[in-house]
């Protein structure tokens, strides 16, 4: 059976970790190495701290099934991941992905501070403010849909602006 490369990544709770499996099918080829490349939308890598590549290393254990935990992520990130598997040959997957886990969080935090200050809605600056929020993560989501990295970074680069400003803005 033929090989086909595949992966699957998520953001974990910690927020900051990059959970990658090895989701491929068909015969494990012989492979030497697999690499990981998160490219941002500046055409930048986004690395591990103290990494000298533009990729990130992932082992070969048991070929398919293995998994790699990446603490990588310092804010929410739209990212081209593309993983490369090197044998006599490259076989290589590409995707956009989209990680909202920061947005998400700061988002919950002030769904909190609403509930424990429910008059906090009446200032409409508040109020407008959540409701953006809200809309650059859906236009984030959106956009990954479409695997559009660009818009979708944007979204998060306009959200994390709000939300890094809470005393401006909330």
């Amino acid at each position: 059976m033929p090989f086909t490369p595949n992966y699957s990544v998520s953001q974990t709770s910690a927020l900051n970790t990059l959970l990658f499996t090895d989701t491929s099918s068909g015969t494990f080829p012989a492979v030497t190495a697999r690499r990981i490349y998160l490219n941002k939308i500046d055409n930048s890598t986004l690395v591990p701290s103290g990494t000298t590549t533009t990729y990130i290393d992932w082992p070969i254990i048991s070929g398919i099934g293995d998994t790699l935990t990446v603490n990588v992520l310092q804010k929410d990130y739209s990212l081209n991941i593309v993983v490369n598997w090197i044998s006599g040959t490259t076989d290589t997957k590409a995707a956009v992905n989209t990680f909202t886990g920061y947005t998400n969080l700061a988002l919950y935090q002030l769904i909190q501070k609403v509930s424990a200050t429910p008059s906090i809605l009446n200032d409409t600056n508040f109020y407008s403010n959540l409701e953006k929020c809200y809309t650059e993560l859906d236009n984030a989501n959106q956009a990954q849909v479409y695997f559009d990295q660009y818009s979708s970074q944007a979204a998060l680069d306009r959200a994390y602006q709000l939300l890094s400003h809470q005393n401006l803005y909330f």
